[in-house]
This record gives structure tokens, sequence and C-alpha cells, in this order.
């Protein structure tokens, strides 16, 4: 496929928005140097500076550049790297589409490294997957989709199917009785190994990794932080609720209903830190570890002075939601704790006793399984289209292979062979209409 020449300036922020320690601004396309203020035939470096962000005022970045073709998308690409202060990031973004860059359409990076022939339409896909996953298994298929598992399955089947075709075309030129005419058994190989390709690349598809139909939203912190009296509130439950250690010893789940199409579930999980109460909750608090959650709420007690940063080191195997609970008391954690806690997690704080903060918690959690419900529709859709095609391009290699086997006319059998290349074609992108390119990339989020 051709690299595209000249095309436009876009940026976007391919951090999140809100406070952190970091974010990253993206350029890609014409220009992209010269916006930072550098030359356009800059190599390839990382350099440090100063950009300014409203008038008079400075902050200082860190410039990385990619000069095309070798970059991500194919073009030239620039990235920002700045202090993560949302007024800075919008002021520096709002001077930059200013001075001529337009803001990335949703999957607009990802769509031009698949155009410029960067990534397969496969691997393009993969990219939403990921950024989508709710489990590790989920992670782990994108990542061997991103690293091209399913392209050299496709492109061994698709090499056997045109050996077999230049064999069977090389024949059609000979009379019967020349030496170029072929056996049968010498085609054994290129089929063999077309149809072996063909059903491993189904395979790999068809592995179970589809996330429950149930979003599940677990509570996690230590004891006494008061998840169980959040947990009673929100699902109207009877948890037992101690000031005691331990008192929870597994996990309590409930329905949580906030969503009317999906169940969401809400855990409440025994008090996880260093010092269990006894053997049982140490046991508990292993296996509260190894728990599935779409969501984490990580529940801290704002009244205690000095959290652990502990949590900051935990593994944690989906997004976090950080609830400060028991609002209603005077609050005792410093400014600095919060800052330093919020710059990592979003947060919210909330009181079980007066329901200060509960609507901002729902939106919160509300959003999240919106999030996840499209990256299931996304991962959905993906799937099902490269399954179609690879079970369109393996029915007309062995319709090929049987009619080989009976003696068929070699024009005949070709001809299937053909017909078996163009959804192998339509997978990684090559023959794909415009408006399902439009449909596959409008499902990415911006700055992807």
């Amino acid at each position: 496929m051709p690299r595209l020449e000249s095309r436009d300036l876009i940026v976007a922020p391919a951090t999140g928005m809100g406070g952190a320690e970091r974010a990253v601004l993206r350029l890609s396309g014409r220009n992209a140097f010269g916006a930072v203020g550098l030359s356009a035939q800059t190599s390839r470096q990382s350099l440090n500076a100063e950009l300014e962000w409203e008038e008079g005022c400075l902050v200082p970045v860190s410039l990385l550049l990619f000069p095309g073709p070798f970059s991500a998308t194919g073009e030239d690409v620039a990235e920002i790297h700045l202090p993560g202060s949302e007024p800075v990031v919008r002021g520096l973004l709002s001077r930059l589409l200013q001075e001529g860059a337009r803001l990335a359409e949703p999957g607009e990076f990802t769509r031009r490294a698949f155009l410029n022939g960067r990534m397969d339409l496969v691997q393009a896909e993969a990219v939403a997957d990921l950024v989508s996953s709710r489990s590790e298994a989920q992670a782990k298929e994108a990542v061997q989709l991103l690293s091209g598992e399913m392209a050299s399955n496709v492109q061994s089947a698709r090499d056997s199917i045109v050996a077999a075709m230049t064999e069977l075309e090389a024949g059609l030129d000979f009379e019967e009785g020349d030496s170029q005419d072929i056996q049968t058994t010498e085609l054994d190989a290129f089929f063999d190994q077309a149809i072996q390709s063909l059903q491993s690349g189904i395979q790999f598809r068809n592995l179970d990794s589809t996330p429950s139909s149930v979003f599940r939203v677990l509570m996690a912190g230590p004891s006494n932080a008061g998840k169980s009296t959040l947990f009673n509130f929100l699902t109207q439950s009877q948890a037992l609720v101690s000031e005691h250690k331990g008192t929870t010893r597994d996990c309590l789940e409930a329905s949580w209903g906030l969503a009317k199409t999906t169940e969401i579930s809400l855990g409440d999980l025994p008090g996880l830190e260093s010092q269990a109460a006894d053997a049982r909750d140490r046991v508990a608090q292993e296996r509260a570890t190894i728990e599935r959650a779409d969501l984490w709420l990580l529940c801290l007690d704002s009244n205690e002075s000095s959290p652990s940063k502990a949590w900051f080191e935990r593994k944690w195997n989906a997004p976090v939601l950080l609830v400060w609970t028991k609002a209603d008391l005077p609050l005792r954690v410093s400014q600095s704790a919060q800052d330093e806690f919020q710059c990592r997690f979003q947060a919210v704080k909330v009181s079980s006793e007066s329901g200060f903060g509960i609507s901002d918690l729902e939106n919160k959690v509300r959003e999240a399984w919106r999030k996840g419900a499209a990256g299931m529709e996304s991962r959905a859709s993906a799937k099902a289209r490269q399954q179609q095609a690879l079970a369109a391009a393996l029915e007309y290699v062995q319709k090929a292979n049987s009619l080989r086997r009976s003696g068929g006319p070699p024009d005949c059998i070709a001809e299937e062979l053909r017909a078996a290349i163009r959804p192998l074609g339509e997978l990684v992108g090559e023959w794909t209409p415009e408006d399902l390119l439009d449909q596959i990339f409008s499902r990415f989020c911006i700055g992807k």
C-alpha cells in the first residue's frame, strides 16, 4: 500500500485529562516538528524545551521526535511530554490548534498507521482491543494480534494458495502428457499448509476470552475503611459491620441497580493489608488478590491521616476509582496525601451516613460501565469480521481441495483458490470498503 504524502497536521492528548504527574500531547502529519519550533529536517531525537501554553507563560517539556516514514503513523510524529496540569495541557493544546493543527478524530492516528502500511487492519483493531481489555486474557490476546500473530497465519495461507494457483495455472499452458503436467500429490503440501494456517487463525480467534455480561465492581482497601457500610448502603444489603479487623472473610456480592440493560455487581472484599487478623483472614486476603474485576473501588478512610502508599505499588487488573469514605466526619487526611493519591487515581468523596457524594460515585461507575460496554461491542465486531473472513477463505480452499481430489478441471480449482484470496485481502485491509474503515476506526478513542 503506498504511503500517503502531505497529510494535514493532527493533535490530541495521548493520556487522560485530569491531574497527573505527566501528560502527553501527540502530533502527526505535515509540519509536526515545526509546530513545536523545530526544523522539518530534524532527525529522530529527544530534547528538552520550553513551550508557551498561555501568553507570557512557558512550561518545561520533553520533546520526542519520530521522522516518517518509519514512525508509528508513517508520518512525522512529535510527542510533547509535560506536567499533567489540566489547565496547562488544555492551554498548550489550544495554542497548537490556533497555529494550524486540528484535533484528531477518534482512531485517526491508528488509521494513518494502517493507510501508510505501518500495520494491517487486524493489528489496527487490536489497538482498540488492547485499550478496552477487561481481563489479562483479553489484553494478552490483543498483544498477540498486535504483534502480528494473525498476520503470520494469513500470510502463510496466502503464500500457499498462490503457490498452488501458480502450479495449476502453469499446467494449463501445456498439453496433456507434457513434462509440465502436475501430479495431484505435488499440490498436497500447498493445500495442507493453507488449510492448517487458516484453521490455526480460526482457532486463535475462537479462544473464549469474551467477558461476562455482568459488569463486576469490587471494593478493596484496608480493614475498617468503611467498605461494608458503603456496600450495605449501595445494595441495600445487610453485611456484618464491625470495628474489628477480619470481620469480612469472603467476597460478598449483590446486584447494584445502576444500568437497565446490564447487570452491575458490587463485591465487598476482605480488608487487604500486610497484617492479617488471623490465619483465616490471611487466606481470605490471598484469595481476594486474584479476584477478577471490571472496576476496582479503592476505599480509603478520609479520617486516616497518612494512608499507606503501598496501594500505589499494588498490581491492579482493571481501572481503579479511589473512594474517600466517611466524608461526613472531620477530614484528617492531609492535602499532600490527597494530591499524591489523586495524581494516580480518579477520586470521589462519599459518606454512607449522609449520602454525600453517592450520586457522583454512581455517575463515575456508570461512565466506566459505558466504556466497558463500548469496548465489548468493538471487540465482538472485530472478532466476528475476522472469523467470517477466515471461515470464507477456508471454505473456498477446502472446496478447491475436494474438487482436486475428485479429478476436477484445474481451471475450476484455480478459480476457487482465487476466490479464497479475496476474504484474506479484506481481513488485513487491502480491499476493505471505506465505509467499513469509517465504522471500525470510529470505535477508537481520541488520541489513539
